[in-house]
Protein backbone atom coordinates (compact mmCIF):
# COMPACT_ATOMS: atom_id res chain seq x y z
CA UNK A 1 0.00 0.00 0.00
CA UNK A 2 1.54 3.12 -1.04
CA UNK A 3 0.93 6.79 0.49
CA UNK A 4 -1.57 8.71 -2.03
CA UNK A 5 0.10 12.14 -2.98
CA UNK A 6 -2.72 14.40 -3.69
CA UNK A 7 -4.94 15.84 -0.83
CA UNK A 8 -8.50 15.51 -1.07
CA UNK A 9 -10.76 18.60 -1.96
CA UNK A 10 -11.91 21.05 1.14
CA UNK A 11 -14.77 22.13 -0.41
CA UNK A 12 -15.80 19.60 -3.19
CA UNK A 13 -19.22 20.21 -4.68
CA UNK A 14 -20.43 16.69 -4.77
CA UNK A 15 -18.70 13.86 -2.57
CA UNK A 16 -17.50 10.75 -3.56
CA UNK A 17 -19.98 8.02 -3.66
CA UNK A 18 -18.15 5.94 -1.33
CA UNK A 19 -18.35 8.71 1.61
CA UNK A 20 -20.99 11.32 2.54
CA UNK A 21 -22.73 13.83 -0.15
CA UNK A 22 -23.56 17.37 0.79
CA UNK A 23 -26.89 17.39 2.78
CA UNK A 24 -26.59 13.70 3.98
CA UNK A 25 -26.39 13.22 7.43
CA UNK A 26 -22.82 11.98 7.88
CA UNK A 27 -21.27 14.96 5.62
CA UNK A 28 -23.91 17.87 6.43
CA UNK A 29 -23.97 20.63 3.15
CA UNK A 30 -20.49 22.73 3.18
CA UNK A 31 -21.30 25.80 1.25
CA UNK A 32 -19.82 25.98 -2.06
CA UNK A 33 -16.16 26.76 -2.20
CA UNK A 34 -12.62 26.84 -3.73
CA UNK A 35 -13.13 23.21 -4.20
CA UNK A 36 -9.50 22.22 -5.56
CA UNK A 37 -8.07 24.49 -2.60
CA UNK A 38 -6.49 21.68 -0.65
CA UNK A 39 -5.17 19.65 -4.27
CA UNK A 40 -1.40 19.68 -3.73
CA UNK A 41 0.04 21.49 -6.80
CA UNK A 42 1.18 19.14 -9.61
CA UNK A 43 1.59 18.98 -13.03
CA UNK A 44 -0.86 21.27 -15.03
CA UNK A 45 -0.39 20.02 -18.65
CA UNK A 46 -3.06 16.93 -18.35
CA UNK A 47 -6.64 17.19 -18.94
CA UNK A 48 -7.91 16.19 -14.91
CA UNK A 49 -11.55 16.41 -13.91
CA UNK A 50 -13.13 18.30 -11.66
CA UNK A 51 -12.35 16.72 -7.97
CA UNK A 52 -15.73 16.16 -7.41
CA UNK A 53 -15.72 13.78 -11.08
CA UNK A 54 -12.52 11.85 -10.51
CA UNK A 55 -14.13 8.37 -10.94
CA UNK A 56 -11.73 6.13 -12.38
CA UNK A 57 -13.53 3.83 -15.06
CA UNK A 58 -13.06 0.07 -14.95
CA UNK A 59 -10.64 -1.65 -17.27
CA UNK A 60 -8.67 1.57 -17.69
CA UNK A 61 -5.88 1.55 -14.96
CA UNK A 62 -3.54 1.16 -17.90
CA UNK A 63 -3.35 3.56 -21.19
CA UNK A 64 -6.90 2.65 -22.92
CA UNK A 65 -6.75 1.05 -26.46
CA UNK A 66 -9.21 1.91 -28.90
CA UNK A 67 -11.76 -0.06 -26.82
CA UNK A 68 -11.54 -1.28 -23.70
CA UNK A 69 -13.70 -2.40 -20.25
CA UNK A 70 -13.65 -3.86 -17.19
CA UNK A 71 -15.41 -5.10 -14.29
CA UNK A 72 -14.70 -4.65 -10.53
CA UNK A 73 -15.98 -6.54 -7.55
CA UNK A 74 -15.52 -5.73 -3.71
CA UNK A 75 -16.62 -6.52 -0.61
CA UNK A 76 -15.93 -4.79 2.79
CA UNK A 77 -17.38 -6.69 5.84
CA UNK A 78 -16.59 -4.51 9.63
CA UNK A 79 -17.93 -5.16 12.68
CA UNK A 80 -17.89 -2.71 15.36
CA UNK A 81 -18.76 -2.38 19.18
CA UNK A 82 -20.23 1.30 20.89
CA UNK A 83 -20.94 2.92 23.89
CA UNK A 84 -22.96 5.88 23.85
CA UNK A 85 -22.73 8.48 26.62
CA UNK A 86 -25.80 11.62 26.37
CA UNK A 87 -25.79 14.24 29.04
CA UNK A 88 -28.56 13.80 31.46
CA UNK A 89 -28.69 10.04 30.99
CA UNK A 90 -26.17 6.92 31.49
CA UNK A 91 -23.98 5.18 29.30
CA UNK A 92 -25.79 2.97 26.42
CA UNK A 93 -23.97 -0.32 25.30
CA UNK A 94 -25.04 -0.69 22.11
CA UNK A 95 -24.53 -4.56 21.25
CA UNK A 96 -22.00 -5.22 18.14
CA UNK A 97 -23.49 -4.68 15.18
CA UNK A 98 -21.88 -6.09 11.56
CA UNK A 99 -22.24 -3.61 8.57
CA UNK A 100 -21.51 -5.34 4.86
CA UNK A 101 -21.01 -3.26 1.65
CA UNK A 102 -20.21 -5.34 -1.73
CA UNK A 103 -19.74 -3.38 -4.89
CA UNK A 104 -20.21 -4.72 -8.26
CA UNK A 105 -18.56 -1.96 -11.09
CA UNK A 106 -18.67 -2.04 -14.54
CA UNK A 107 -16.84 0.41 -17.21
CA UNK A 108 -16.63 0.24 -21.22
CA UNK A 109 -13.97 2.70 -22.90
CA UNK A 110 -14.54 3.46 -26.72
CA UNK A 111 -12.38 5.86 -28.34
CA UNK A 112 -13.40 8.96 -26.62
CA UNK A 113 -16.28 8.21 -24.76
CA UNK A 114 -16.24 5.95 -21.46
CA UNK A 115 -18.76 5.01 -19.22
CA UNK A 116 -19.18 3.57 -15.85
CA UNK A 117 -21.85 1.78 -13.24
CA UNK A 118 -21.62 0.69 -9.83
CA UNK A 119 -23.36 -0.30 -6.87
CA UNK A 120 -22.34 -0.65 -3.52
CA UNK A 121 -25.21 -0.73 -0.78
CA UNK A 122 -24.77 -0.90 2.56
CA UNK A 123 -26.27 -3.58 4.63
CA UNK A 124 -25.97 -2.58 8.72
CA UNK A 125 -27.26 -5.29 11.10
CA UNK A 126 -27.46 -3.13 14.50
CA UNK A 127 -26.81 -5.78 16.74
CA UNK A 128 -25.86 -9.50 15.71
CA UNK A 129 -28.09 -11.26 17.31
CA UNK A 130 -31.48 -9.06 17.52
CA UNK A 131 -31.10 -6.97 14.60
CA UNK A 132 -32.90 -4.82 12.42
CA UNK A 133 -30.90 -4.72 9.28
CA UNK A 134 -30.46 -1.30 7.80
CA UNK A 135 -30.65 -1.60 4.31
CA UNK A 136 -28.91 1.46 1.96
CA UNK A 137 -28.58 1.52 -1.45
CA UNK A 138 -25.99 3.14 -3.08
CA UNK A 139 -25.20 3.61 -6.87
CA UNK A 140 -23.09 5.77 -9.54
CA UNK A 141 -23.03 6.83 -12.84
CA UNK A 142 -19.93 8.02 -14.89
CA UNK A 143 -19.92 9.40 -18.35
CA UNK A 144 -16.65 10.83 -19.71
CA UNK A 145 -16.26 12.22 -23.24
CA UNK A 146 -12.50 14.22 -24.11
CA UNK A 147 -13.55 16.33 -26.85
CA UNK A 148 -10.42 16.91 -27.81
CA UNK A 149 -6.85 17.35 -26.25
CA UNK A 150 -7.31 19.83 -24.63
CA UNK A 151 -10.76 19.37 -23.08
CA UNK A 152 -12.99 16.71 -21.51
CA UNK A 153 -16.86 16.54 -20.48
CA UNK A 154 -18.23 14.82 -17.17
CA UNK A 155 -21.37 13.71 -16.06
CA UNK A 156 -22.21 11.71 -12.67
CA UNK A 157 -25.12 10.59 -11.41
CA UNK A 158 -25.21 9.66 -7.55
CA UNK A 159 -28.07 7.90 -5.91
CA UNK A 160 -28.98 6.95 -2.24
CA UNK A 161 -31.72 5.67 -0.96
CA UNK A 162 -32.92 3.20 2.10
CA UNK A 163 -32.36 3.42 5.92
CA UNK A 164 -29.67 5.33 7.12
CA UNK A 165 -28.68 5.12 10.85
CA UNK A 166 -27.97 7.81 12.40
CA UNK A 167 -25.85 5.96 15.70
CA UNK A 168 -23.76 4.51 13.44
CA UNK A 169 -20.10 5.79 13.58
CA UNK A 170 -18.41 7.56 10.92
CA UNK A 171 -15.04 5.31 10.49
CA UNK A 172 -12.35 6.62 8.66
CA UNK A 173 -9.12 5.43 7.28
CA UNK A 174 -6.16 6.42 9.43
CA UNK A 175 -4.35 7.11 6.40
CA UNK A 176 -7.59 9.53 5.12
CA UNK A 177 -6.82 13.16 4.50
CA UNK A 178 -9.04 16.51 4.06
CA UNK A 179 -12.39 14.94 5.35
CA UNK A 180 -14.90 17.45 7.03
CA UNK A 181 -16.49 16.23 10.33
CA UNK A 182 -19.45 15.44 10.23
CA UNK A 183 -23.00 17.32 12.06
CA UNK A 184 -24.28 14.95 14.69
CA UNK A 185 -27.81 14.54 16.26
CA UNK A 186 -27.45 13.49 19.56
CA UNK A 187 -30.83 14.59 20.35
CA UNK A 188 -32.44 12.32 17.60
CA UNK A 189 -30.49 9.72 17.30
CA UNK A 190 -32.32 7.21 14.65
CA UNK A 191 -32.77 5.34 11.46
CA UNK A 192 -34.18 7.19 9.07
CA UNK A 193 -35.28 7.01 5.42
CA UNK A 194 -33.38 8.98 3.63
CA UNK A 195 -32.60 9.97 0.11
CA UNK A 196 -29.23 11.31 -1.49
CA UNK A 197 -29.60 12.35 -5.49
CA UNK A 198 -27.06 14.73 -7.21
CA UNK A 199 -26.32 15.04 -11.44
CA UNK A 200 -23.80 16.95 -11.82
CA UNK A 201 -22.12 18.00 -15.41
CA UNK A 202 -18.38 19.18 -15.46
CA UNK A 203 -15.94 20.45 -18.29
CA UNK A 204 -12.49 20.27 -17.58
CA UNK A 205 -9.75 22.20 -20.49
CA UNK A 206 -6.24 22.94 -20.67
CA UNK A 207 -6.42 26.86 -21.95
CA UNK A 208 -3.03 27.00 -22.26
CA UNK A 209 0.42 25.33 -20.59
CA UNK A 210 -0.02 27.37 -17.70
CA UNK A 211 -3.86 28.15 -17.54
CA UNK A 212 -6.46 25.49 -16.51
CA UNK A 213 -10.58 26.13 -16.25
CA UNK A 214 -12.89 23.06 -14.56
CA UNK A 215 -16.41 23.88 -14.20
CA UNK A 216 -18.94 21.85 -12.32
CA UNK A 217 -22.82 22.38 -12.54
CA UNK A 218 -25.17 20.28 -10.29
CA UNK A 219 -28.82 19.36 -8.84
CA UNK A 220 -29.05 18.03 -5.43
CA UNK A 221 -31.93 16.82 -3.50
CA UNK A 222 -31.63 14.99 -0.12
CA UNK A 223 -32.85 14.18 3.13
CA UNK A 224 -35.88 11.94 4.76
CA UNK A 225 -38.11 10.81 2.81
CA UNK A 226 -41.30 10.87 5.20
CA UNK A 227 -42.57 13.25 7.53
CA UNK A 228 -41.21 11.30 10.33
CA UNK A 229 -37.81 11.01 9.02
CA UNK A 230 -37.73 14.91 7.38
CA UNK A 231 -38.38 15.67 11.66
CA UNK A 232 -35.00 14.39 12.29
CA UNK A 233 -33.16 15.17 8.96
CA UNK A 234 -35.23 18.04 6.94
CA UNK A 235 -35.34 17.29 2.98
CA UNK A 236 -33.61 19.86 0.82
CA UNK A 237 -33.07 20.67 -2.78
CA UNK A 238 -31.50 23.02 -5.02
CA UNK A 239 -28.76 24.00 -8.05
CA UNK A 240 -25.15 24.51 -7.49
CA UNK A 241 -22.02 25.27 -9.40
CA UNK A 242 -18.28 26.50 -9.29
CA UNK A 243 -15.81 27.29 -11.74
CA UNK A 244 -12.26 27.41 -11.09
CA UNK A 245 -9.10 28.75 -13.26
CA UNK A 246 -5.88 27.69 -11.71
CA UNK A 247 -2.56 29.24 -13.12
CA UNK A 248 0.88 27.92 -12.77
CA UNK A 249 2.59 30.80 -11.88
CA UNK A 250 5.70 28.87 -12.03
CA UNK A 251 7.18 25.00 -11.78
CA UNK A 252 6.38 25.11 -7.79
CA UNK A 253 3.34 27.15 -7.30
CA UNK A 254 -0.08 27.76 -8.27
CA UNK A 255 -2.72 30.58 -8.15
CA UNK A 256 -6.22 29.75 -8.29
CA UNK A 257 -9.77 31.38 -8.19
CA UNK A 258 -12.84 29.96 -7.77
CA UNK A 259 -16.31 31.63 -7.91
CA UNK A 260 -19.36 29.28 -6.26
CA UNK A 261 -22.86 29.58 -5.95
CA UNK A 262 -25.56 27.06 -4.19
CA UNK A 263 -28.69 27.29 -2.92
CA UNK A 264 -30.06 25.14 -0.34
CA UNK A 265 -34.53 25.39 -0.13
CA UNK A 266 -35.90 23.83 2.40
CA UNK A 267 -40.02 22.98 1.40
CA UNK A 268 -40.99 22.09 5.01
CA UNK A 269 -39.63 22.00 8.20
CA UNK A 270 -41.27 20.12 10.78
CA UNK A 271 -40.99 20.24 14.35
CA UNK A 272 -38.64 17.81 16.11
CA UNK A 273 -40.34 18.00 19.40
CA UNK A 274 -43.73 17.84 18.48
CA UNK A 275 -45.76 15.41 20.58
CA UNK A 276 -48.88 15.73 18.58
CA UNK A 277 -50.43 12.63 16.13
CA UNK A 278 -49.74 14.04 13.26
CA UNK A 279 -46.09 16.02 12.80
CA UNK A 280 -46.78 19.92 12.98
CA UNK A 281 -45.03 21.27 9.69
CA UNK A 282 -43.93 25.32 9.07
CA UNK A 283 -42.84 26.96 5.39
CA UNK A 284 -39.24 25.83 5.27
CA UNK A 285 -36.29 28.03 4.68
CA UNK A 286 -34.36 29.03 1.13
CA UNK A 287 -30.94 29.97 1.70
CA UNK A 288 -28.83 30.79 -0.94
CA UNK A 289 -24.61 31.75 -0.40
CA UNK A 290 -21.94 32.93 -2.88
CA UNK A 291 -18.46 32.98 -2.95
CA UNK A 292 -15.11 33.91 -4.31
CA UNK A 293 -11.44 32.79 -3.23
CA UNK A 294 -8.19 32.73 -4.31
CA UNK A 295 -5.94 29.91 -3.15
CA UNK A 296 -2.62 29.74 -3.30
CA UNK A 297 -0.67 26.36 -3.39
CA UNK A 298 3.09 26.19 -3.36
CA UNK A 299 5.27 23.24 -3.89
CA UNK A 300 7.99 23.54 -1.05
CA UNK A 301 9.49 20.06 -2.12
CA UNK A 302 9.06 16.48 -4.16
CA UNK A 303 6.72 15.59 -1.20
CA UNK A 304 5.74 18.63 0.52
CA UNK A 305 2.93 21.36 -0.36
CA UNK A 306 1.13 24.37 1.49
CA UNK A 307 -1.99 26.62 0.87
CA UNK A 308 -3.43 29.35 1.72
CA UNK A 309 -6.74 30.02 1.01
CA UNK A 310 -8.91 33.72 1.36
CA UNK A 311 -12.04 35.17 -0.35
CA UNK A 312 -15.73 36.03 0.83
CA UNK A 313 -19.02 34.86 1.04
CA UNK A 314 -22.65 36.29 0.45
CA UNK A 315 -25.67 34.85 2.47
CA UNK A 316 -29.58 36.16 1.61
CA UNK A 317 -29.77 35.43 5.73
CA UNK A 318 -28.65 36.38 8.75
CA UNK A 319 -25.83 35.42 10.22
CA UNK A 320 -25.87 33.40 13.68
CA UNK A 321 -22.04 33.50 14.16
CA UNK A 322 -19.95 36.36 15.52
CA UNK A 323 -17.80 35.72 12.27
CA UNK A 324 -20.21 37.49 9.75
CA UNK A 325 -21.33 40.94 9.75
CA UNK A 326 -24.61 41.18 8.67
CA UNK A 327 -24.50 38.62 5.37
CA UNK A 328 -21.07 39.21 4.67
CA UNK A 329 -18.71 36.22 6.21
CA UNK A 330 -14.62 35.85 5.54
CA UNK A 331 -13.64 32.62 3.90
CA UNK A 332 -9.46 31.65 5.10
CA UNK A 333 -7.94 28.20 5.02
CA UNK A 334 -3.90 27.29 5.44
CA UNK A 335 -3.08 23.58 4.74
CA UNK A 336 0.49 21.14 4.94
CA UNK A 337 0.69 18.01 3.13
CA UNK A 338 4.37 17.05 3.48
CA UNK A 339 5.70 12.97 3.39
CA UNK A 340 9.18 11.33 3.35
CA UNK A 341 10.07 9.19 0.76
CA UNK A 342 12.01 6.52 2.60
CA UNK A 343 12.19 2.92 3.51
CA UNK A 344 9.52 3.80 6.09
CA UNK A 345 7.47 6.28 4.60
CA UNK A 346 5.54 8.91 6.91
CA UNK A 347 3.08 11.56 6.05
CA UNK A 348 1.07 14.68 7.75
CA UNK A 349 -1.38 16.51 6.81
CA UNK A 350 -3.35 19.68 8.72
CA UNK A 351 -5.69 21.65 7.54
CA UNK A 352 -7.74 24.90 8.95
CA UNK A 353 -10.56 26.27 6.91
CA UNK A 354 -13.16 28.80 7.75
CA UNK A 355 -16.10 29.08 5.99
CA UNK A 356 -20.06 29.17 5.61
CA UNK A 357 -22.04 25.92 6.13
CA UNK A 358 -25.43 24.26 5.64
CA UNK A 359 -26.33 22.55 8.65
CA UNK A 360 -28.46 19.73 7.47
CA UNK A 361 -30.73 19.08 10.83
CA UNK A 362 -31.14 22.84 11.57
CA UNK A 363 -31.37 24.21 8.25
CA UNK A 364 -29.76 27.66 8.68
CA UNK A 365 -26.89 28.38 7.28
CA UNK A 366 -23.54 29.75 10.10
CA UNK A 367 -19.56 30.27 9.57
CA UNK A 368 -17.78 27.32 11.34
CA UNK A 369 -14.00 26.80 12.06
CA UNK A 370 -12.90 23.16 11.12
CA UNK A 371 -9.71 21.40 11.07
CA UNK A 372 -8.30 18.23 10.35
CA UNK A 373 -5.05 16.28 10.62
CA UNK A 374 -4.01 13.20 10.08
CA UNK A 375 -0.51 10.66 10.64
CA UNK A 376 0.32 8.07 8.57
CA UNK A 377 3.86 5.76 8.84
CA UNK A 378 4.08 2.92 6.29
CA UNK A 379 6.56 0.62 8.10
CA UNK A 380 6.67 -2.07 5.64
CA UNK A 381 5.10 -2.56 2.83
CA UNK A 382 2.05 -4.37 4.11
CA UNK A 383 1.82 -2.65 6.81
CA UNK A 384 0.07 1.40 7.49
CA UNK A 385 -0.47 2.46 11.07
CA UNK A 386 -2.43 5.84 11.06
CA UNK A 387 -4.34 8.73 13.20
CA UNK A 388 -6.96 10.98 12.29
CA UNK A 389 -8.81 13.42 13.55
CA UNK A 390 -11.02 16.08 12.64
CA UNK A 391 -13.25 18.81 14.29
CA UNK A 392 -15.39 21.84 14.28
CA UNK A 393 -16.26 25.01 16.27
CA UNK A 394 -19.05 27.22 15.18
CA UNK A 395 -18.80 30.39 16.88
CA UNK A 396 -23.17 31.27 17.57
CA UNK A 397 -23.73 34.60 17.99
CA UNK A 398 -26.88 33.85 20.22
CA UNK A 399 -27.12 29.67 21.10
CA UNK A 400 -30.65 30.38 22.18
CA UNK A 401 -31.73 30.85 17.93
CA UNK A 402 -29.97 27.16 17.59
CA UNK A 403 -31.11 25.61 20.99
CA UNK A 404 -30.79 22.23 20.08
CA UNK A 405 -27.35 22.28 18.19
CA UNK A 406 -24.11 22.46 19.66
CA UNK A 407 -21.14 24.49 18.75
CA UNK A 408 -18.24 22.13 19.09
CA UNK A 409 -17.97 18.96 16.84
CA UNK A 410 -15.65 15.94 16.16
CA UNK A 411 -14.17 12.51 15.15
CA UNK A 412 -11.10 10.66 15.31
CA UNK A 413 -8.86 8.05 16.43
CA UNK A 414 -6.17 5.48 15.25
CA UNK A 415 -5.83 2.60 12.88
CA UNK A 416 -3.58 -0.05 11.68
CA UNK A 417 -3.92 -1.90 8.31
CA UNK A 418 -2.68 -5.06 7.01
CA UNK A 419 -2.61 -5.21 2.89
CA UNK A 420 -0.69 -8.81 2.17
CA UNK A 421 -2.04 -8.53 -1.20
CA UNK A 422 -3.17 -5.99 -3.23
CA UNK A 423 -6.85 -7.37 -3.26
CA UNK A 424 -6.85 -8.33 0.14
CA UNK A 425 -6.60 -5.73 3.57
CA UNK A 426 -7.46 -5.75 7.60
CA UNK A 427 -7.70 -3.13 9.23
CA UNK A 428 -8.45 -2.35 13.26
CA UNK A 429 -9.32 0.45 15.13
CA UNK A 430 -10.72 2.81 17.41
CA UNK A 431 -12.63 5.82 17.50
CA UNK A 432 -14.29 8.39 19.39
CA UNK A 433 -16.88 10.90 18.26
CA UNK A 434 -17.66 13.85 20.47
CA UNK A 435 -20.43 16.59 20.85
CA UNK A 436 -20.44 19.75 23.31
CA UNK A 437 -23.29 21.72 23.20
CA UNK A 438 -23.10 25.17 24.93
CA UNK A 439 -25.05 26.47 28.79
CA UNK A 440 -27.80 26.95 26.61
CA UNK A 441 -27.48 23.88 24.48
CA UNK A 442 -27.68 21.02 26.91
CA UNK A 443 -27.10 18.28 24.20
CA UNK A 444 -23.76 16.70 24.59
CA UNK A 445 -23.07 13.50 23.83
CA UNK A 446 -20.28 11.09 23.03
CA UNK A 447 -19.69 7.65 21.45
CA UNK A 448 -16.25 5.45 21.52
CA UNK A 449 -15.53 1.82 20.63
CA UNK A 450 -13.40 -0.36 18.45
CA UNK A 451 -13.92 -1.90 15.09
CA UNK A 452 -12.48 -4.72 12.88
CA UNK A 453 -12.54 -4.65 8.83
CA UNK A 454 -12.06 -7.58 6.36
CA UNK A 455 -11.85 -6.01 2.69
CA UNK A 456 -11.41 -7.61 -0.64
CA UNK A 457 -10.91 -5.74 -3.64
CA UNK A 458 -9.36 -4.64 -6.41
CA UNK A 459 -11.62 -1.35 -7.27
CA UNK A 460 -9.79 1.79 -7.21
CA UNK A 461 -12.62 4.01 -9.25
CA UNK A 462 -11.98 6.81 -6.37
Amino acid sequence: MSLSCAAAAVLSLAAAQAGGAPGSPGAGSPAAGPGNAAQAAGAQEAVNPPPSMNMRIPGTRTSPSEMSAGLDLALSTQLLTQTINQTGGASQVVQTGLQISPLLAGGLLVRRFGVALGYNPQLYLVSVTEGPLDVLHRGWLLMEYNAAATWRLYLAERFTYGTNNLATPVLGNGGSIGQQPPTLNPVRLASVEYINNETSVGVSSRISKRLRFTFVAAFLNSGGVDAASQQVMPYQWGPRAEATLDWNVSSSSTLGTALAAQANIFPVLYAATSTSATPVSGPGRQIYIGTVAETWRIRLSRYTSTWLIGGVSLSNTDSVTDLSYKRVAPVLGAGLDSGTNTRQPVRAFLQVLLAPYVDPYLAVEYQRLSANASLTWQPSTPWLVGLAATAAYVPYRNQAQVASSASKYGTGGPTISYVPVKALAFSAGAYWQWQLGSPVAAASFNQWGGYFTVTVSDFEHI
